[in-house]
């Protein structure tokens, strides 16, 4: 694929988690946290943890920041505590927003009305920028008490809005709950954070840079059919990851 063009002194890294599970009905399941550095496309970062028990969730704080990196990660990685942790350290993030698990604040501390700025881009593919702050996400934080951010957002298109609502509601039908009518109307844009200014890179190539984010899922995909990462026959996470050491050197 041809990758937008770079921004001097970034180092992009597409990070992102999946699930894989032990053989059998009752198989546990553990969680791989993986980053792909690009262009050069090498993983230079892989853990594998359980998924149940505090600290093994999705987040940007367990993967190791040099100054300059730039992680580019989906929704599932848009907490505070993870961009405390990468702007903290000297790198920048690129996330699509969630924007339940991170509450965005003006100039003068008030929310951010959110739905009200998006409805300003009434055209498909109509792309716009806003700036914002957002809290640090511990006590302790090496990151200032409030981090300036800037949204990127672009109007998707009527068909793209009709498949995300549908998908959204499927989500819902299967697994319960109920959903909110202002996650529908958020389904019609696409929204990225990233700490990164206008100057060094403009919304509509910050967008660009989000879309490349899908190449870690295939990676994902080429894991688990090659190197069958998709099963681990071991039931700690020692002997698991040791397994999954033998298996890589094989493969």
């Amino acid at each position: 694929m041809r990758l937008p063009q770079t921004c001097r002194g970034l180092n992009f890294r597409l990070v992102d988690s999946t699930l894989v599970k032990e053989p059998g009905d009752t198989g546990s399941q553990w969680r791989v946290l993986y980053s792909l550095q690009i262009p050069e496309w090498q993983c230079d970062f892989f853990r594998l943890s359980p998924t149940k028990g505090a600290g093994n969730g999705e987040s940007l704080k367990h993967y190791s920041i040099k100054r300059g990196d730039c992680l580019l990660a989906d929704r599932g990685f848009s907490h505070l505590a993870g961009i405390d942790h990468v702007y903290g350290q000297g790198g920048h993030v690129i996330v699509r927003l969630n924007e339940q698990n991170t509450p965005l604040e003006a100039a003068d501390g008030s929310p951010v009305a959110l739905l009200e700025w998006l409805g300003q881009l009434k055209e498909a593919g109509q792309v716009g920028s806003m700036s914002a702050w957002v809290g640090s996400g511990e006590k302790g934080s090496k990151a200032a008490a409030r981090i300036p951010v800037r949204l990127c957002a672009v109007r998707k298109s009527v068909e793209a809005q009709a498949l995300a609502q549908r998908k959204l509601r499927r989500r819902v039908q299967r697994n319960g709950g109920t959903l909110r009518e202002a996650t529908l109307e958020h389904s019609a844009w696409i929204v990225v954070l990233t700490t990164i200014g206008e100057q060094e890179m403009n919304a509509t190539k910050v967008i660009e840079w989000y879309r490349v984010r899908w190449q870690i899922e295939l990676a994902f995909k080429r894991l688990k059919s090659l190197a069958d990462v998709g099963h681990l026959p071991k039931k700690d996470a020692a002997s698991s990851r040791a397994w999954r050491s033998w298996r890589s050197g094989r493969s």
